[in-house]
């Protein structure tokens, strides 16, 4: 059930655009989905949003026709709605609308009907026709051919010209002529009526169902009936969703978890992918039922769960519910149980056919080693040497039973159950190539070739935890608590070729020898290069296989038991032969707003260097199991796979260069999808551009000519500046010299002039110094001769006074030197 983000729950008719996008008509109006959200459109519009609106899609436009809130209205979609006039009353289409739109040469033809009354409307005249009807119901509007056909309460009727004719098919070999709707596909006429559903080939009757739980209140246009691309038939009319089986001329309800959640179908659609939408007022489902045919207790098996399966020597499918098992026959299922003491704790666990006898064994835990041979059970010993048995598994090998369980391994013999091994812990046994495999619980597993056995273990213990066993590629492969496991050396290992990241159950080499591998999250598929994983979103019954629940009958069928019942794989109705995994690039937003859808042929400035790119993959088959990857090969050509859940990529900071932004989807594990993409360039700034390196190079020649211009300029300036400096010093100096010379000349003259007064000065000094100095030398020379004290008084005397003349003549010297 698809509703995140749905407008509204109440769905009420589907299309599908050319493009991938799927269309619907809810309780809020018109809404489309991408994969990944949903749009929708505003109230003002005026669009329907009655639980009979129609939608439909003709080459690449999408009309609508139905009441809105306030009256009725026909619009179409390009790139804007437009809405086309009416003639007749509202009232005339309240319960019952059915609508068709074809492409006519250059024109759109709209056909319209309700009760009693069909319009047909001309889009390139803007005109209208009333078609003249008798008095029925009109169902639904198609095409046979090339020619438009009308369902109707009375029969086919072919819209030619302006009149109807009734379309020529075996009437009366139908059970009522009340078509409700009808669908051509490669040559088979299917049709939908009041209670029964037939195919016409040539004007015959091929195939005829009656009683198909169509009630009188669904004749309304909400029947549906699609045949999808392997003729599988779905229908609906105020029901759930319906799928008619074939081979018993039944039909059952689409099941979503073993449960009818689809109650009353509004509209069915296949879309291109082989997808059944179906819309409800309680919602919009979508079922992948191309893989698998499931049964459960709603099919009639006595409950959900599927604990095991196999296939007697006549054909006959068995199937093993925890409590009961089922035969599957032509006619039906038939429902066996057996009377267990309530407190054992039983179930059962796997179940084998004796080669020898045909009777069938089942291992159930506390209940032992049950027996039933046509239509009786038997019980052989259930207790060995006082040991109550817990028997959890049984095989057949070598036309011999062999059982196990808690406290051994025994053969049966003579119907009674013998120990050959106190090996314990055994929790189930499988086939191993020409040995058979008993598995513990935590002791590895032992290989037994009919005489003895072989034990392999590990040091993990979860890898000794083992539940499945086969040999595949020569290699024995173990379904085991961390996966799978490998026999190597000697031990158990963990088998590198396939990592399934979760515990394993069930293991099945299919006649294509193709690994089928059971575990919590559903089946996976392995054929020896790529790994692929079924789970309800493809149609699986539930998502935990049961160990002993994954068989290929005689057919090639696959079946698979789950919690929640058994699935048929067919390997004919292959999902991704059709999954859609184009990527389409819807916008590219950069640094500077919102560019085209995308980038071809187109550069960026460097200062436009963000870019978010936003895409979609329209497949619908899982949403949530579509990955990608993509790669801008200028930074780096290897592939990042998209780790988040948004359909955006951001990159910052492009440097600049040219890019080739490259991107792929696939589904699950499966291969990688077409390549989607677009090239674009960061233009480079202009700094880093080589007219730029050119234009720079000259400027900075023209620079420096012009800094050495300038610079020459400047030192001549400096010389004649230094010049005419040098000029005014050497004036001044030339002037200060002759001022010198002058003032040296009056200096010389005045000291010449001192010098001859020194000099006479001198000469006078010395001549005015020479008188007393010449008295003091006599005196002391009369002193030395005589040493008469008078006369020494005197001498004293003399040389006083002498003295006193020297000293004012000294004192002359001085005071003339002064003035000097």
């Amino acid at each position: 059930m698809t509703v995140d983000g749905m407008p509204s729950n109440s769905v009420f008719d589907i299309a599908q655009h050319s493009s991938g996008m799927m269309w619907f008509v809810t309780k809020l109006g018109p809404a489309y989905y991408d994969a990944n959200s949903w749009y929708s459109f505003p109230d003002s519009l005026g669009l329907p949003t009655s639980y009979n609106s129609k939608i439909v899609i003709a080459d690449s436009t999408i009309w609508v026709a139905g009441l809105n809130k306030t009256n009725f209205t026909i619009q179409y979609y390009t790139n804007k709605w437009v809405k086309i006039d009416v003639p007749f009353k509202p009232n005339n289409f309240e319960d019952h609308i059915a609508f068709n739109v074809f492409k006519t040469g250059t024109t759109y033809q709209v056909i319209i009907g309700g009760q009693n009354e069909l319009h047909v409307y001309d889009l390139l005249r803007n005109k209208w026709t009333k078609i003249e009807t008798s008095n029925f119901s009109i169902n639904s509007i198609h095409l046979i051919g090339e020619k438009r056909v009308i369902s109707t309460s009375s029969g086919l009727w072919e819209l030619k010209d302006k009149t109807l004719k009734l379309f020529n098919l075996p009437y009366s070999e139908l059970p009522t002529k009340t078509i409700l709707t009808y669908h051509y596909k490669n040559g088979i006429l299917h049709l939908l009526g009041y209670n029964w559903y037939g195919e016409i080939t040539n004007n015959k009757v091929t195939f005829l169902l009656n009683d198909i739980g169509l009630l009188s209140s669904s004749l309304t246009n909400q029947s549906s009936l699609v045949v999808d691309q392997n003729g599988n038939v779905f229908f609906g009319s105020s029901t759930p969703a319906r799928m008619i089986n074939r081979e018993n001329k039944s039909w059952q309800n689409l099941l979503i978890n073993g449960e009818n959640v689809n109650i009353g179908s509004t509209s069915i659609y296949c879309d291109a992918e082989n997808n059944i939408w179906v819309s409800d007022s309680r919602g919009l489902f979508k079922f992948n039922v191309l893989q698998f045919l499931s049964y459960n207790k709603s099919s009639g098996l006595a409950s959900d769960e599927v604990t095991a399966v196999d296939q007697l020597s006549d054909g006959t499918i068995v199937l093993s519910n925890p409590y009961h098992f089922n035969i599957l026959k032509n006619n039906g299922i038939d429902q066996y149980s057996y009377n267990i003491d309530k407190k054992l704790t039983y179930r059962i666990l796997s179940i084998e056919e004796d080669e020898v006898n045909n009777r069938l064994y089942m291992a159930t835990n506390d209940a032992g080693l049950l027996v039933y041979d046509r239509g009786k059970y038997e019980e052989p010993s259930q207790v060995y040497s006082g040991e109550k048995l817990r028997i959890t598994a049984v095989k057949s090998y070598n036309k011999t039973i062999y059982a196990a369980g808690d406290h051994g391994i025994y053969k049966l013999e003579n119907n009674n159950l013998n120990k050959i091994n106190n090996h314990r812990g055994i929790r189930n046994i499988s086939r191993v190539g020409d040995r058979l495999a008993f598995l513990s619980n935590s002791n590895g597993i032992y290989l037994y070739d009919g005489s003895s056995f072989t034990h392999y273990n590990s040091t993990n213990y979860d890898l000794s935890s083992v539940y499945q066993g086969v040999l595949y590629n020569e290699d024995t492969i173990l379904a085991t608590r961390d996966g799978l496991g490998i026999i190597q050396d000697g031990e158990i290992k963990n088998w590198k070729e396939v990592a399934i990241n979760s515990p394993a159950y069930g293991l099945l080499v299919d006649k294509n020898n193709q690994l089928w591998i059971g575990g919590d999250h559903g089946v996976y598929l392995y054929n020896g290069n790529t790994l692929q994983l079924f789970d309800m979103n493809q149609g699986l019954s539930g998502n935990e296989i049961n160990r002993n629940a994954l068989f290929e009958d005689s057919n090639g069928q696959v079946w698979i038991g789950t919690e929640k019942g058994v699935s048929i794989y067919n390997p004919d109705n292959n999902l991704e032969k059709n999954i859609n995994l184009k990527v389409n690039i819807t916008e590219v937003k950069t640094s500077n707003g919102v560019t085209e859808s995308s980038l071809t042929n187109n550069s960026l400035t460097y200062d436009n260097n963000n870019l978010q790119i936003s895409f979609n993959c329209l497949s619908f088959i899982d949403e949530d199991k579509i990955n990608y990857r993509y790669r801008i090969d200028t930074i780096s050509g290897n592939w990042i796979e998209k780790s988040d859940a948004t359909n955006k990529i951001t990159f910052s900071n492009l440097k600049a260069g040219d890019y080739q932004f490259e991107i792929q989807a696939r589904f699950s594990l499966n291969e990688w999808g077409p390549i989607s993409g677009f090239n674009f360039s960061i233009k480079k700034p202009v700094y880093m551009r080589w007219w730029f390196y050119v234009l720079s190079i000259f400027l900075l020649a023209v620079l420096a000519r012009i800094i050495f211009f300038f610079r020459y300029l400047y030192l001549i300036r400096i010389q004649r500046k230094l010049k005419k400096i040098v000029a005014e010093r050497t004036q001044e100096i030339t002037e200060l010299n002759q001022l010198l010379e002058e003032k040296v000349k009056e200096r010389t003259k005045q000291l010449n002039d001192k010098n001859l007064k020194l000099e006479e000065s001198a000469y006078m000094n010395a001549h005015h110094l020479r008188g007393p100095l010449t008295k003091i030398m006599s005196a002391v020379q009369i002193a030395e001769i005589n040493n008469d004290e008078i006369l020494d008084k005197n001498i004293i005397k003399i040389l006083k006074k002498s003295t006193e003349e020297l000293d004012k003549v000294i004192y002359s010297i001085n005071d003339i030197l002064k003035d000097e």
